[in-house]
């Protein structure tokens, strides 16, 4: 059943937006913005972006506040809808969307909230897509002053240097954030921020397309309401981003990041910022991807002296994921090693003391909430059910790529967040929509 909201209710609800309370709502918006990812088609990839956030069927409505651990709680009137975008990218490796909560029904009345949801992987090439982008990242030894290329741009490269940035703007002004971000972050980002993207609401359909940050702009229009941003891995680190541009583009509004899986963003100013001062940071402790600059302490706290780099990854390539047992083995069996175990370690001895020198933390040293979800092995049911929906009609429940895909995509999030915060948390029972096998 629905509840009436009035003044109170919208208030209690906004106070519960930076905290764990919705973190199942965020992780269901972060994963909406894989839908038809596959399809590289944008007519096609935004009507079922828009059934998959819309459709209470898989985005159920807002729970109440005031229902930490329950798992049937009951609704609060209004409706979810997709306000812009999506805005993808060119070559189909980025995209960006804008939705909101509004108070009435069928994608009518006042919004309660914005949520900025972004994707910066493409989950469809698989394990060793995944692969790739992880050894791209840790092949990312430079950064760039983030005020630089918020202001000026910024040139990047070896030898032919190309400028990059600076981002559409909606106000004067010289950015004075401190810190470094990691090269391929920056051109990640640069790339998200000048994608352009359609209005969806009736009032607006006539508008041009425009950046995410016009949009915005456009959008706060109706009502002086909080902005989250949320997404998961590459989305994830892009929201680190995302959270701090924002937060600078509408210094009066309430900017609220939820980064999922996501690896780190920049180094310790940078993650010293206001921006980060709410929020949650959510990362599973099997997951490889967070690791990549993550520190050690985060690992082994007082442990770092007997390695010899102080990252997180160089406990995890000789730890994942062999230290951990399958549960459902007698007598017990280790699980498997990470994949390409030998290339991670060549590229960590190559280049670890640059990442080292990089000083990279992640936002919880500006005050956002540190989420570690303590991760493990999933039972083989669960992975043959998780693998099958995957695509694989024959799969190997042992795989090393099969237990990286695991740990770090969203049904392993999911299911770790209700295990370590349901006492913080409502549960939200969001479904991931499927053309191929959902007909509406």
């Amino acid at each position: 059943m629905a509840d009436v909201l009035d003044e109170a209710r919208v208030k209690d609800l906004q106070e519960l937006l930076p905290g764990a309370y919705y973190g199942m709502v965020w992780l269901g918006l972060a994963n909406a913005a894989y839908t038809s990812e596959w399809k590289h088609n944008v007519e096609s990839m935004t009507e079922d972006l828009k059934c998959a956030i819309q459709d209470p069927q898989f985005m159920p409505l807002l729970p109440q506040p005031g229902n930490v651990g329950k798992k049937d709680a009951p609704t609060l009137a209004g409706s979810w809808s997709l306000d812009w975008g999506p805005a993808i990218a060119s070559d189909w490796s980025n995209l960006v969307y804008i939705a909101s909560y509004r108070s009435g029904p069928s994608q009518t009345g006042a919004p309660l909230f914005f949520v900025v949801g972004i994707r910066g992987t493409d989950t469809s090439t698989g394990g060793k897509g995944l692969l790739d982008q992880i050894d791209q990242d840790l092949r990312s030894f430079t950064t760039h002053p983030w005020s630089d290329y918020l202001n000026d741009g910024v040139k990047i490269g070896w030898i032919e240097k190309e400028k990059v940035g600076p981002p559409p703007t909606r106000r004067s002004g010289q950015a004075a954030i401190a810190g470094n971000v990691a090269t391929g972050t920056i051109q990640g980002f640069n790339k998200i921020a000048g994608l352009s993207g359609r209005f969806h609401r009736d009032g607006d359909l006539q508008k041009q397309a425009c950046p995410v940050v016009e949009a915005l702009e456009e959008l706060m229009g109706e009502a002086n309401v909080p902005i989250i941003v949320t997404g998961h891995s590459l989305g994830g680190c892009q929201t680190q981003v995302m959270t701090s541009y924002l937060a600078w583009q509408f210094p009066d509004q309430k900017v609220i990041g939820h980064p999922f899986a996501p690896s780190t963003a920049g180094d310790a100013d940078f993650a010293k910022q206001a921006a980060f001062s709410t929020g949650c940071f959510w990362w599973n402790s099997l997951d490889f991807v967070p690791c990549g600059y993550g520190p050690l302490s985060d690992y082994l706290p007082g442990a770092e002296g007997g390695y010899k780099f102080k990252l997180a990854i160089a406990w995890a390539i000789g730890n994942f994921w062999t230290r951990y047992d399958w549960p459902d083995t007698d007598p017990a069996e280790a699980g498997p090693p990470l994949p390409a175990k030998d290339v991670l370690e060549i590229a960590l001895g190559l280049g670890g003391r640059d990442v080292e020198k990089l000083d990279f933390e992640r936002p919880v040293l500006g005050g956002m909430a540190d989420m570690k979800l303590n991760g493990k092995l999933p039972s083989f049911q669960t992975m043959r059910a998780f693998l099958i929906a995957e695509g694989q009609k024959n799969p190997d429940l042992k795989s090393s790529l099969n237990q990286l895909l695991w740990q770090h995509f969203p049904p392993n999030y999911r299911l770790l967040l209700w295990d370590d915060y349901s006492s913080e948390m409502v549960y939200f029972d969001y479904e991931t929509y499927d053309p191929r096998k959902h007909q509406l």
